[in-house]
């Protein structure tokens, strides 16, 4: 929210470093490379002095160094969130409320992928935060920029589909053009409205979509993905198995039918629960790596 405005997006640093068999410490410190206050903006010489700003970041470097200088017998990860506070018409307001939707994912089986765990940070105005974690490896990784157009850990779904569900409930007219092809169609039993979206300015691999909308209950019971190199069927995606939990339709089997692959990858849903009273603190890389929540 703070570098929405800046022409430079915001960047997540990295370090890791030491022996993987060593006790692990995390140092995380903040850096606002530049303040410019935004909209509330500070006098010349409050941001020629804006120290604050990047302390928790120079803090942060100049312990990471001092480890690595001093070899001592840990392994090493730094993160430095840094963003630039700019001003322009889309800048953040005193008053404004950030909308995020969060999601913390388990896997069970099959054995492949047991244990992995993934969680994503969901914002209507820019991309996912999304991390992964790899319990062979024992650490998280964070997935950006390319790496959002591979496959999750091997199945049908890229990391990019599983931001786009979310994403689709956001969309407005606009991020995507849209048109009713056919009014009352049955999918499992359920007539569904059938709609096709084109994204306008959206980094997706898929030229249009193609929706069937529960006419009762407004749930997704199809979307086909329409490539974008070619235009021809890429991947078709049913949800069935519906169940009302606490009001909300779930489906619990999703299924992903990659066409050109002749490929496809199930998912279903065992325990779905809603309204637990989560506090933020739970959607954080320490619980995926604990691998459960209380």
């Amino acid at each position: 929210v703070v570098g929405r405005a800046a022409a430079r997006p915001p960047r997540l640093l990295e370090i890791n470093w030491g022996n993987p068999k060593h006790p692990r410490v995390a140092i995380v410190g903040k850096g606002v490379c530049f303040d410019t206050g935004g909209v509330d903006i500070k006098s010349a010489e409050g941001m020629r002095l804006m120290k604050k700003d990047m302390g928790g970041a120079a803090h942060a470097i100049a312990l990471a160094r001092l480890i690595m200088q001093r070899e001592l017998p840990l392994r090493l990860q730094m993160l430095v969130p840094a963003v630039e506070n700019a001003i322009s018409g889309n800048a953040y307001r005193p008053g404004d409320v950030v909308r995020t939707r969060k999601g913390l994912t388990f896997f069970l089986s099959p054995p492949e992928v047991k244990g992995v765990g993934f969680l994503s940070w969901s914002y209507p105005d820019r991309d996912d935060d999304q991390w992964l974690y790899l319990p062979e490896l024992k650490r998280v990784r964070q997935i950006s920029g390319s790496s959002r157009k591979q496959s999750f850990q091997g199945s049908d779904f890229s990391y990019d589909d599983l931001q786009l569900f979310d994403d689709v409930r956001d969309w407005t007219e606009k991020d995507v053009t849209s048109k009713l092809l056919r009014d009352a169609e049955v999918v499992d039993g359920v007539p569904c409205a059938v709609i096709e979206l084109t994204p306008q300015n959206k980094a997706y691999d898929y030229a249009k979509f193609i929706l069937w909308l529960d006419r009762k209950d407004a749930t997704f019971r199809k979307i086909e993905f329409y490539d974008k190199k070619d235009g021809a069927l890429l991947k078709t995606l049913v949800l069935s198995d519906f169940k009302t939990i606490d009001k909300v339709p779930t489906p619990h089997r999703i299924e992903m039918t990659n066409a050109k692959k002749g490929t496809k990858t199930t998912l279903e849903a065992s325990d779905v629960r809603y309204n637990r009273g989560l506090g933020d603190e739970v959607f954080t890389e320490r619980t995926l790596e604990r691998g459960k929540v209380d």
